[in-house]
């Protein structure tokens, strides 16, 4: 699960507007799961793959409308690898959701990158606008606990708070 605040600015990068994500090593076949925002509608994408199709993403968490450049806006982003349940919220409302989310995912040593992406060793995009108080936890939180926790920090596993455009 991660939760964050982000502002999105009205430029517009080459390609996708990574936010945070755990890629894989060099393709596709290795990505664990990302949250972007697509460059193309500028809606968030919740992306989930799993162990056994390496092809493309088996879970896909979309947003219905994109959030307003340059306001602060609040994220969360749930996958609960035992039931098959992933939950996308945009300043505290659900915006998608699904019971039937995959339940396994690649295991792969690559570190979570927050800000950009990479496809092997190239750079796939850095998130334009502004990151804060972003939060990974290695566990699924129960909802609506994700926003309550997700705001005080419990049971992190990685916790960054940086206020700088990238």
């Amino acid at each position: 699960m991660c939760c964050l605040r982000l502002i999105p600015s009205q430029t517009t990068p080459a390609n996708e507007n990574p936010i945070v994500a755990k890629w894989g090593s060099g393709s596709d076949s290795d990505d664990e799961w990302q949250l972007y925002i697509r460059t193309s509608t500028g809606r968030l994408e919740f992306h989930l793959n799993s162990s056994t199709n390496h092809a493309s993403p088996d879970t896909v968490l979309i947003s219905p409308y994109a959030p307003s450049f340059n306001m602060w806006h609040h994220v969360v982003a749930l996958w609960d690898g035992n039931s098959g349940y992933a939950v996308l919220y945009l300043d505290d409302a659900i915006v998608d959701y699904t019971n039937s989310a995959i339940t396994t995912m690649p295991n792969t040593s690559q570190q979570v990158t927050i800000g950009y992406g990479h496809f092997g060793s190239s750079s796939y995009g850095y998130f334009d606008g502004t990151l804060d108080q972003i939060k990974v936890y290695n566990y699924a939180i129960p909802a609506p606990g994700a926003l309550i926790l997700g705001s005080i920090g419990i049971g992190l596993l990685s916790w960054l708070r940086r206020r700088r455009t990238i």
